[in-house]
């Protein structure tokens, strides 16, 4: 392949912890498809440039105010000086907990006059012509910064791939984003460890191959919106070990001041309780239910793996709910590991563990849980 992959995760997304759901990508892209991929923390690139790492991360917690600061680059000037786009909307809503708006408008001002000069700047500095395909993923508030770089790199390389994908994706809003964007090419709805490499691979042999019949792409043919779905996964022990080699390099270029950075491990998707009697405040939808996970001898060594290549003693599961055969398999193994190696396992898991299994679990290095029932 003369051209390779870019991934990509923007602003707003915490310094502090990689986009694992990139991470797998980069692995299976490299490892699997023979596809060569980098991936760029341009959020920790951004935190970097405007010098002020501290309002970064407090517009990081603001809670969807995130999504303003890149709106006047990707909707104009007039969308900035309107009742939406003006700071004035704060005077209407303020972040959580916010008695005084002002700090916080002083800060998104910040972060916005940043917006533009930096985007200009990784516009030049990236090498395009090693990318055919620009991959974003956009959870929570990356989704305005991430549209606006996408826009400017279609109209300097029209001929480069868009792709988007994350939880901003899923549902109907797939449909919305190739009718309202037209700069996007393909949309990955839940699931891209198969869709993203079949995609690029039969981009790949013909450049004007469009990706009908992979399930979970959506994308346009001839104008028209085609949506194929939601994306699945092969068994999660086929998957290689995420590649966060990228953050670690970034956390030495753009961000030493992090002082407890964390690796996120999977050890599986879904949720079992969900399928028996699902919470009335999940965010999981219907697609996502089915509960698999990575066998215990594949979910230590991962774990292992992971904190001995990065050397970031800290980590965190990203699943919605432990699996229960892991109470007598993994977290008594978890017990016997070295707790210089692993210092933190912390995981909110909702089910109805027992008193003995709750004791497992905190013996395991998980000093905060919640077991709900």
């Amino acid at each position: 392949m003369k051209e390779g992959v870019l991934l990509i995760s923007m602003p707003f997304a915490d310094a502090s912890f990689p986009s694992l759901a990139l991470s797998q990508l980069k692995a299976i892209l490299r490892e699997k498809a023979g596809i060569c991929c980098d991936l760029l923390y341009l959020n920790m690139a951004f935190r970097n440039f405007t010098g002020r790492s501290e309002i970064y991360d407090r517009v990081n917690a603001y809670t969807l105010f995130g999504e303003w600061p890149f709106g006047e680059d990707l909707f104009g000037a007039d969308w900035a000086e309107s009742d939406r786009g003006g700071i004035s909307f704060m005077e209407r809503i303020r972040p959580l907990g916010l008695e005084n708006p002002e700090p916080a408008r002083s800060d998104l001002r910040v972060m916005r006059s940043c917006a533009g000069p930096f985007l200009d700047k990784w516009m030049a500095a990236i090498p395009w012509d090693r990318y055919g395909v620009i991959g974003f993923t956009s959870v929570y508030f990356q989704q305005v910064a991430s549209l606006a770089l996408a826009r400017r790199i279609k109209k300097a390389y029209p001929e480069k791939i868009i792709a988007f994908g994350g939880a901003n994706c899923n549902e109907a809003t797939d449909k919305a984003l190739l009718k309202l964007f037209p700069f996007i090419d393909w949309i990955f709805c839940g699931q891209a460890d198969c869709s993203f490499p079949k995609a690029v691979l039969s981009w790949c042999k013909h450049p004007s191959n469009i990706p009908e019949k992979i399930q979970g792409v959506s994308y346009r043919d001839h104008g028209a919106v085609m949506t194929q779905g939601s994306g699945e996964s092969e068994s999660l022990d086929r998957l290689p070990v995420p590649d966060f080699e990228d953050f670690k390099a970034g956390l030495e270029t753009w961000a030493p001041d992090i002082q407890s950075p964390m690796i996120p491990i999977e050890l599986s998707r879904g949720c079992w309780w969900g399928r028996r009697s699902q919470c009335i405040f999940c965010g999981v939808n219907h697609n996502m239910l089915f509960f698999r996970s990575k066998s215990p001898e594949r979910a230590l060594d991962e774990i292992r793996t992971v904190v001995g290549r990065y050397g970031i003693q800290k980590i965190y599961i990203t699943d919605s709910i432990l699996k229960t055969g892991y109470f007598k398999t993994l977290l008594p193994a978890c017990c016997l590991t070295r707790r210089d190696e692993v210092t933190d396992r912390k995981r909110i898991a909702e089910s109805n563990a027992s008193r003995p299994e709750r004791a497992v679990h905190r013996k395991g290095g998980a000093p905060a849980a919640d077991f709900s029932r």
